[in-house]
Parts: C-alpha cells; sequence; structure tokens
C-alpha cells in the first residue's frame, strides 16, 4: 500500500446485499487510502463469495481490508492466525498485508460496565441478574488501589489492493 491517507468520509452510500448460506450480508464501499476502497468483510462467510463481492465492488487499484477481534486472553501477536492465504487463494487481491495489534485499556466501573453492555451475552442476561452483576463489579472495582480494570484487546488487520482483472467465474 503507498501513501496511505487518513479515513475520509464514505464518498457514496453505495450497499449492496448478498444472501450467502447464513442470511443476508451487506457491503458497504468506502473511501478510505491510496486513491483506492476498503470493503469491510464479516467473517462467517464462504470466502469464494465474500472476495468475489468485495472484488467487484472494488475499483481498479482499490485496497480490502479486513479486521476482525481478537481472542482473550489474546495470544502473542506473531501467533494470532491470519487468512493472507485465503485471500490470496481468491487470485482476486495482490499485495496482501497483515497487522497485528494487541492494546490494553483500564477502565473505571462505570466505563466497563458500559462496554460489557454492549456484549450479546450481558444483553441477553436476565436484568435482576445483569443489575446483581455490575453492583459487584462496582464494588470490587471500588476497592481496587486504583479503582481500575484492565482490560486486552487484540486485532488483526488484512490490507489487500485488488487485481487488475477477475479470473473467470
Amino acid at each position: 500500500m503507498r501513501n496511505p491517507r487518513p479515513f475520509r468520509s464514505p464518498r457514496s452510500a453505495d450497499s449492496e446485499a448478498d444472501h450467502a448460506s447464513n442470511g443476508v450480508w451487506p457491503l458497504h464501499r468506502h473511501s478510505v487510502v491510496d486513491g483506492g476502497d476498503i470493503v469491510g468483510i464479516m467473517q462467517g462467510i464462504d470466502p469464494a463469495i465474500r472476495y468475489r463481492k468485495a472484488h467487484r465492488l472494488l475499483r481498479l487499484g482499490g485496497h480490502l481490508a479486513e479486521s476482525r477481534p481478537g481472542e482473550w486472553p489474546p495470544p502473542s501477536p506473531e501467533q494470532i492466525p491470519d487468512e493472507a492465504a485465503e485471500i490470496e487463494a481468491s487470485t482476486l487481491f495482490e499485495e496482501i498485508q497483515v497487522r497485528r495489534y494487541v492494546w490494553e485499556k483500564r477502565y473505571t466501573a462505570e466505563e466497563y460496565i458500559a462496554l460489557l453492555n454492549t456484549f450479546s451475552g450481558h444483553i441477553a442476561m436476565d436484568a435482576a441478574k445483569r443489575e446483581q452483576l455490575y453492583r459487584e463489579i462496582r464494588h470490587r472495582i471500588s476497592r481496587r488501589p486504583d479503582a481500575s480494570v484492565r482490560r486486552h484487546w487484540s486485532a488483526i488487520l488484512h490490507v489487500a489492493r485488488r487485481a487488475l482483472e477477475a479470473p473467470a467465474a
């Protein structure tokens, strides 16, 4: 990837849906780096479908960027598996780059609870049980010397340039 530029607002509101084995899959087109486009790809979709669709949506010289959240506890960056071979096997992209990120964030009790409220398991939890859990979290965090909790995060980012021509379907 040459001369990456910071993210700009989406150039268009183009959005398409593809019916894959697990339902409707939206793709949104955004102008992001090096005069190309980045298309976010959802995990769990057959690579033959997701990479072909992304290739079709990107203009010549456009870039594919794909990221996914990591596991807990995070492995060392070099142990995080990537999908470069899968992207390369599609023959739809070239100049594949992979970046791995691991970071730590400190949360106050209220910040941590706000984070937990974004997780489906906590959203689906019985309200009374969730409030009891949150009371206990507040209590335990308040007893720490710095009144905070640390959480480690990891992510992997794939960036690849759209090949000039797609192989025959």
